[in-house]
Order: C-alpha cells, then sequence, then structure tokens
C-alpha cells in the first residue's frame, strides 16, 4: 500500500492487526491457529521537515542514555512557539484532534520520516498472541509531503487467500500456485 499525507493530514492510533472476532468465516486469532498480520514494515519514501512521524503511543520515549546515535537521528523538537505558528500554517484548528496529537507526537516515541528509512514492528507477541503495544498513527504533517509504504506480513495465508489448513500444509504447490520455469510447467 503506498501512502500520501498531505500538509496538516494524519491518521489515528491503530493497530494493524484485525480484531480476533472479525468475520465468521476466518479465525483471525493466531493464538488459536489463526492467520492475521504477524509484522508491519513501513517504509518512508521522502524526507518531511516537520511533523508525519509514526507515533508509538504505547512506548517508552527514548533518551540519550538508552541510545545516544538515534536520539540524535530522530532530531529536535520545535519550540512550542514554533510548533502554534506550523500548526496555524498547515490549516489546522486549535484544539482539534490533529491538533492535540501533534503535542503526543513530541512527548513520546515517535520515528520522522526520513527518505530510504524504514520501520519494523511486530502486531503479535512470540506466542501468537495480538500485542496492544504495537498500537501506532501517523501524526499530521506540518511542512511537506509524506510518501510512504507499508508491506504487511502475515503469519499464515491471509485472510481469503487460504486454501488449505495453514498448520498442515500439502507437501507440494498446486500447479496454478507453482512459479513458471523455463523448460518446466
Amino acid at each position: 500500500q503506498i501512502l500520501r499525507y498531505e500538509l496538516g493530514q494524519a491518521y489515528g492510533d491503530h493497530h494493524d492487526y484485525f480484531p480476533r472476532v472479525q468475520s465468521d468465516d476466518h479465525q483471525w486469532d493466531p493464538s488459536k491457529g489463526g492467520s492475521n498480520r504477524f509484522a508491519t514494515v513501513f517504509l518512508y519514501l521522502s524526507d518531511v521537515e516537520f511533523g508525519g512521524q509514526t507515533a508509538f503511543p504505547r512506548s517508552q520515549k527514548l533518551t540519550s542514555e538508552k541510545s545516544e546515535e538515534l536520539v540524535r537521528r530522530l532530531g529536535e523538537a520545535p519550540s512550542k512557539e514554533q510548533l502554534k505558528q506550523l500548526v496555524q500554517e498547515a490549516g489546522l484548528d486549535e484544539n482539534s484532534w490533529e491538533d492535540k496529537l501533534i503535542t503526543k507526537c513530541y512527548e513520546q516515541f515517535a520515528v520522522p520520516p526520513r527518505k530510504g528509512d524504514a520501520i519494523l514492528f511486530y502486531s503479535q507477541t512470540p506466542d501468537g498472541d495480538l500485542d496492544p503495544a504495537s498500537l501506532h498513527g501517523a501524526c499530521p504533517v506540518l511542512k511537506g509531503t509524506k510518501w510512504g509504504a507499508n508491506l504487511w506480513v502475515w503469519n499464515a495465508c491471509r485472510y481469503s487467500q487460504c486454501q488449505e489448513d495453514p498448520l498442515h500444509p500439502s507437501e507440494e504447490l498446486p500447479v496454478e500456485l507453482k512459479a513458471p520455469f523455463a523448460g518446466g510447467v
């Protein structure tokens, strides 16, 4: 999925996994043998001068005691006056949900968009439970345009793509799923 966030645009906090009870025709709960999104790779395709971070509200903000190099790469937060001006220039209403989100984006763990960077985070714990700590959101873009791409990795076959029990696959792929090779199928 390719994404574009223009000035003032944001995406509220959410999980990339589907709820355990999404529909009756698929087992969504990985801890019970079902399939769901296991991990997300988010690729940053552009630089954004201000805003546009991917924020993780249930994670602790990094400090230089934990990782001085990463804190340096994440950059300094603008002053409150500068943020207020950027919010006005982005056309956001004061006290809107986007405006309230901006403050959180600079107070919690958030990764700013830098062209060529990627972040990887897991939606499931090692034992297959859905991980509520994977909650994340896209902070409002305050200057520039943010381009990104999502790649979702599933722990088993994706919903509606399951031709067989993901826990007991057949020994050989059906002909229609095999890649064509010269001299072969």
